[in-house]
């Protein structure tokens, strides 16, 4: 749909986006702007850039794909540390607990000092390790996966804290 002369919005159903794009000759502008829009609650989301930070590249990469298919941006680190100074031009964090130089349970802590609206989601492949689930949440993290998790769910954590 056309709203004015050089601005289109078009939607897709099946993600719920709004891609709000100026054209200028027929051609893609040097810059777009997309939105993400709930369909059921109405909340824009904007162009939400998460944070991935794990130690395994699989890992990473499998997030990666998975959110990135879900439409959003993604920077990713394999060190805690590292990934702490990328927070900046982020919304949310996913980030494992057990890594080396900066660990998932110190993370949020960290985060909080800056950011007081920190958003982070941890996760643990470590066995038999329940409780550090529950420290994670009490050190900040506002949800916690266990490893294998189902992609399904936190793509939903995702989206709920997104738009919370």
């Amino acid at each position: 749909m056309t709203l004015c002369s050089g601005l289109r919005i078009s939607s897709l159903p099946s993600l719920g986006t709004l891609d709000l794009l100026a054209r200028h000759g027929g051609e893609h502008p040097h810059w777009a702007m997309e939105f993400h829009f709930h369909r059921i609650t109405g909340v824009f989301l904007g162009m939400a850039t998460i944070l991935i930070i794990d130690d395994k590249e699989i890992i990473r990469v499998l997030l990666r794909s998975a959110l990135e298919a879900a439409g959003y941006e993604i920077t990713e680190d394999a060190n805690g540390r590292q990934g702490l100074k990328l927070y900046r031009h982020g919304r949310l964090v996913i980030t494992d607990i057990v890594m080396p130089e900066l660990n998932g349970l110190d993370m949020p802590l960290e985060l909080a000092y800056e950011f007081l609206d920190t958003k982070v989601i941890a996760l643990s492949g470590a066995r038999g390790e329940k409780n550090i689930l529950d420290i994670a949440k009490l050190l900040g993290a506002r949800q916690t996966f266990q490893k294998p998790f189902s992609m399904p769910h936190l793509l939903g954590a995702v989206r709920y804290e997104l738009e919370h």
